[in-house]
């Protein structure tokens, strides 16, 4: 079987989606698996990782231009794959169905967002997106969903007839490269680490968080680490320039890396305080390290947090009663790494996937 992935993004780091897709391949030896980016993917380490599994890995640059267009059909042609898995753009959707007999697997990795803002009514939804979406739910034979919230999102706003099904990609088991990542950044023993991994974009919601935590007492012990953030981006230097304070000694940004485990490791609470968030694998990994998850209300949050909060002062005091308790905070720990054994492990996503895929051929 020839499965093609259309990933439609910027691979930064060997990140949850990168490593899910690396098991992908090589729990599928017997099938041809390539992965078309825009830009080749800035780590090496997953690049070689999936040709070792007998993956591939084909880039074609400026792949929306007429240009692109023309060595995409090239390529597809060359290809000629059974099943096209698209994933964050779905511009050649029409174009592949067009172009031959081939299955068309969608993934809905985000919630569905306009300015920010999940959309919760058909009314709510524009015309154009009402138009767009029917007309490529023509092609797609099935869309997978990253969450239950997803799936009753898109169920809501365009119909259930659509074939949607819920798939937790899951998350590797823990693995630890690095035990000094503590001594490293001068963290003593006994401080409390709170961490926060998003990329620069408002929707992941760290200035909500930023601005939450002024409320914290300065009597607390603790260390922020916000992981994941663009250093040359004018979002991220904007944040860093507005950051309270009495703050700026209690906040280590750590940037993009690609050893998230590490760090995960040696946190003793997760908050993810995203506007919008389909579910967040970076969530699922601080589940399989037993870390709690403080998540805002929104999107499929619910399915992975320890802990959910609607607004600033509510986010304060989940900070302030774990900070404070750590009996309370290892009970919820337990608890987290018993949620990730039930539904977020990678190899049951893994398998999940193949069977839909073999299900359609």
């Amino acid at each position: 079987m020839r499965i093609l992935h259309i990933t439609g993004y910027d691979s930064k780091k060997y990140g949850g989606l990168e490593q899910f897709f690396v098991s992908l391949v090589s729990t599928s030896k017997e099938d041809h698996i390539c992965f078309l980016y825009e830009k080749k993917p800035r780590s090496l380490r997953f690049v070689n990782d999936l040709l070792g599994c007998n993956g591939s890995c084909f880039v074609i640059e400026s792949l929306y231009s007429v240009r692109g267009f023309y060595k995409f059909i090239k390529f597809y042609r060359q290809f000629s794959p059974d099943v096209v898995c698209f994933h964050f753009n779905r511009t050649y959707i029409p174009l592949v169905w067009f172009l031959g007999n081939t299955k068309i697997v969608c993934f809905r990795h985000s919630c569905f967002t306009l300015d920010n803002t999940i959309i919760d009514s058909r009314l709510k939804l524009p015309l154009k997106y009402r138009l767009r979406e029917s007309l490529f739910n023509c092609f797609i034979v099935t869309n997978i969903c990253v969450s239950q919230y997803v799936k009753k999102q898109y169920e809501s706003l365009f119909g259930v007839n659509n074939n949607y099904v819920y798939l937790y990609l899951g998350v590797q088991p823990p693995k630890i490269s690095n035990l000094n990542i503590r001594e490293q950044l001068c963290i003593a023993k006994d401080t409390t680490v709170i961490s926060v991994i998003c990329f620069a974009s408002p929707i992941k919601g760290l200035d909500l968080f930023l601005d939450a935590i002024k409320g914290l007492s300065e009597s607390l012990d603790f260390k922020i680490l916000i992981i994941g953030m663009d250093e040359k981006s004018g979002y991220t230097q904007m944040l860093k320039e507005n950051v309270a304070n009495n703050l700026v000694k209690k906040i280590e940004w750590i940037g993009i890396v690609d050893n998230i485990s590490d760090y995960l490791s040696k946190t003793d609470i997760y908050v993810q305080p995203s506007r919008s968030e389909a579910l967040s694998l970076a969530a699922c990994e601080a589940l399989s390290y037993g870390v709690p998850v403080i998540a805002n209300n929104v999107g499929g949050l619910p399915e992975v947090a320890s802990l959910l909060y609607s607004n600033s002062k509510e986010l304060v005091e989940i900070l302030h009663k774990l900070i404070n308790d750590v009996s309370y905070r290892n009970t919820l720990g337990i608890a987290a790494y018993e949620r990730y054994k039930l539904n977020f492990k990678m190899e049951k996503g893994v398998k999940k996937l193949r069977d839909i895929i073999v299900s359609l051929l």
